[in-house]
């Protein structure tokens, strides 16, 4: 529940902050442009919104399992409460062609990935900018963690994410439902991305897992 609103949160900030990106502060885009936080962001979306896929779970792992998916299921009706049902926050978690699939995830990772896109320049001209005050000078951490391009940033931090989720057996559905939420939602983000170099980054991450995605793993 905390980590459902911890996103929600972060996404309400980002579509507020994608209207005037030069007024993101540095500390934030040096800390987002860091492929662990990436990887962080994308590993915690297994857990939210996925309560139907639990609940499928547990109804073949006996009576505890199922009181447990009841317990998540009553989870979002107190995350809406929280947030005091905003407009932005989807009454309907999952879009009408599947029960499974989370709406909210996939808006997430969208407005995160676009407004990383975004801000991909901004925070290069903030790097330059650093050099160019002085060899001597101390590099913070947050800094020095941050990908050097927007292309890197995927490679280290979407892809290795990815894969993971990919590579999970047919026993973690959510990972698998995960999986299929930030492919289809970092898709619909690169279409906006005129950019050739990070979409063609973008697909070389896609193509070949689900090239090689299997069913049939126990």
């Amino acid at each position: 529940m905390v980590n459902a609103v911890a996103a929600f949160g972060l996404m309400q900030l980002l579509h507020q902050l994608k209207k005037n990106t030069a007024a993101a502060p540095q500390e934030l885009l040096q800390r987002l442009h860091d492929p662990n936080t990436l990887g962080r962001l994308l590993t915690t979306l297994v857990c939210i919104h996925h309560e139907s896929i639990r609940g499928a779970q547990g109804a073949h792992e006996g009576s505890s399992s199922s009181r447990a998916a009841a317990a998540a299921d009553s989870s979002f009706p107190i995350v809406a409460a929280v947030v005091k049902l905003d407009k932005t926050w989807p009454e309907q978690r999952a879009p009408r062609v599947s029960r499974l699939l989370a709406l909210h995830n996939l808006l997430f990772v969208k407005t995160l990935l676009g407004f990383l896109y975004r801000t991909r320049h901004l925070l290069q001209q903030q790097q330059q900018q650093q050099q160019q005050g002085g060899e001597g000078m101390e590099v913070d951490e947050p800094a020095a963690a941050a990908a050097a391009s927007f292309e890197e940033l995927l490679q280290q931090g979407l892809a290795p994410v990815l894969k993971g989720l990919f590579e999970a057996p047919n026993s973690e559905l959510d990972k698998h439902i995960t999986a299929v939420e930030v492919a289809a939602a970092a898709a619909a983000a690169a279409a906006k991305w005129e950019d050739p170099k990070a979409r063609e980054t973008l697909w070389n991450i896609l193509c070949p897992l689900m090239a090689s995605f299997e069913c049939s793993k126990p």
